[in-house]
């Protein structure tokens, strides 16, 4: 195991990017994770993390720790917020306390994208950050009028909350308070606002490679998800996206 990174390096790959690391899921994921971490990979674990998740893959992966980043998104600390947007996805004490266990034996780093409270974000990253080993990324809600479908006045309210606060005037202040702290990054989304080079290309901006995913489907149930969206564009799905199909025959190859 002779391969290492840097803070900020990319690595090898970036897993999962269509799905999450659920109590559902983590018998396939995690042979997954073995086993392209056993193939040498550097590995970048995504997740809006489950404790009951992250502490098992801390077990399970303790011989691979020099080759994995955790990146947790995390994309605000108020409860309302989080359980609107991503009903089914732990609440943050659970994320942070997720963090905080990941930190005490690997590198962690933190995805604010999409930053759901765009407002708070400075006080969102004080609490994160004493846990953070590597780096902040913060990025705004892509394609929002896509992928958001408002049915009710309520979804109406919170779709346009989010646009108002992620205009350019907005993400212009909040990028120069911010652009000096050392370990703050910024996702395409934001560079583009505030004239900075682009960094990639979706996933490519964290990873060579994302295209390793084991499971159909989240149960997270993200009102945003643009991988749901994506598939639903190619494939016209019309069952339940939040039933999560287990892919065993690719979790079983690196």
């Amino acid at each position: 195991m002779s391969k290492t990174f840097k803070p900020g390096e990319m690595l090898d790959i970036m897993f999962p990017s269509s799905h999450d690391l659920t109590p559902t899921n983590i018998e396939c994921t995690s042979l997954k994770i073995r086993n392209l971490l056993a193939a040498g990979n550097t590995l970048l674990l995504v997740s809006k993390p489950h404790l009951s998740v992250i502490s098992r893959l801390c077990e399970e992966c303790a011989a691979y720790r020099a080759l994995i980043l955790f990146r947790f998104t995390i994309g605000s600390d108020d409860d309302g917020v989080l359980q609107y947007w991503e009903p089914n996805a732990p609440l943050f004490a659970e994320r942070l306390a997720s963090l905080e266990l990941a930190c005490k034996r690997y590198r962690t780093s933190i995805s604010i994208e999409p930053a759901l409270d765009l407002p708070n974000v400075e006080r969102l990253i004080e609490k994160l950050e004493p846990h953070v080993t590597d780096t902040l990324w913060i990025g705004l809600m892509n394609r929002a009028r896509n992928n958001v479908h408002p049915k009710t006045k309520r979804d109406v309210d919170e779709l346009a909350k989010v646009l108002a606060n992620q205009t350019p005037e907005q993400v212009t202040i909040l990028y120069e308070k911010l652009k000096a702290h050392p370990k703050i990054q910024w996702k395409d989304s934001i560079r583009e606002i505030v004239g900075l080079p682009a960094c990639g290309k979706g996933t490519k901006e964290w990873a060579r490679r994302s295209n390793k995913n084991c499971v159909l489907g989240c149960s997270h149930n993200c009102r945003y998800c643009y991988a749901r969206q994506i598939i639903f564009n190619r494939t016209h799905r019309t069952d339940d996206w939040t039933t999560e199909k287990l892919l065993w025959d690719k979790a079983k190859k690196a």
